[in-house]
C-alpha cells in the first residue's frame, strides 16, 4: 500500500480549497480543522477532526476540487490514503472505515440541517410577505440575522457548539 504517514506541525495547511484532491487523510493523532475561505476576512470554520477521523474523502472519491482547506490545529500525524489504496486500507482497518462513515454521516446531517433551516427561513419570509407591501426593514433584519450565522462566528467557539446554539435560538 502506497499510503504514507505524514507528520504536520500546528498551523500547517494540509490541503487547500480549490486544489485537486487525490488522497484523503486519516488522523492518527492531533486535530485538523476544515475551513471555507481560510485566511480571508470571510473565513468560516466548518468542522474539527480528531484522532480516528478522516477528511478529504469527498475530493478523492468524486474527483472534484477540494471544497475546503484543511489545517492542522495541533501537531498531528496523518495517514494519507490514495484512491488506489482505499480498498486495501478499508480491508486492513475496518474500524477506521466505520469511523469515517460516522464522520461523513455527521457532516452530512449538519449540511442537511442547514438546508432545512435555510428552507424554513425562506418559506417564512415568503409567507410573511404574502400580498402585503414589503416591510423592507423587517425583511432586511431577518436576512441579516440569518446571514450573520455564516459570517460572524466567534473564533473561540467550536463549530458544532455554535451550530447547535444557533439552531436552538433560531427555531423560535
Amino acid at each position: 500500500m502506497a499510503s504514507q504517514m505524514r507528520k504536520v506541525l500546528q498551523g500547517t495547511v494540509i490541503y487547500e480549497q480549490g486544489k485537486d484532491g487525490d488522497t484523503f487523510g486519516y488522523l492518527v493523532s492531533g486535530k485538523v480543522g476544515l475551513f471555507l475561505n481560510f485566511g480571508e476576512p470571510d473565513q468560516f470554520a466548518l468542522d474539527e477532526m480528531g484522532p480516528g477521523e478522516g477528511f478529504g474523502e469527498m475530493g478523492m472519491l468524486n474527483g472534484r476540487k477540494r471544497a475546503v482547506t484543511a489545517v492542522a490545529l495541533e501537531d498531528s500525524e496523518i495517514i494519507e490514503i490514495s484512491e488506489s489504496d482505499i480498498h486495501q486500507f478499508v480491508t486492513e482497518h475496518p474500524e477506521a472505515a466505520v469511523r469515517l462513515l460516522q464522520a461523513m454521516s455527521r457532516r452530512l446531517q449538519g449540511a442537511t440541517d442547514e438546508i432545512v433551516l435555510a428552507h424554513r427561513t425562506i418559506k417564512e419570509l415568503i409567507e410573511e410577505l404574502g400580498d402585503h407591501p414589503v416591510r423592507k426593514e423587517s425583511l432586511r433584519a431577518r436576512l441579516k440575522r440569518y446571514a450573520s450565522f455564516f459570517f460572524e462566528i466567534p473564533s473561540d467557539i467550536p463549530p458544532e457548539v455554535y451550530m447547535d446554539y444557533y439552531s436552538r435560538i433560531n427555531h423560535h
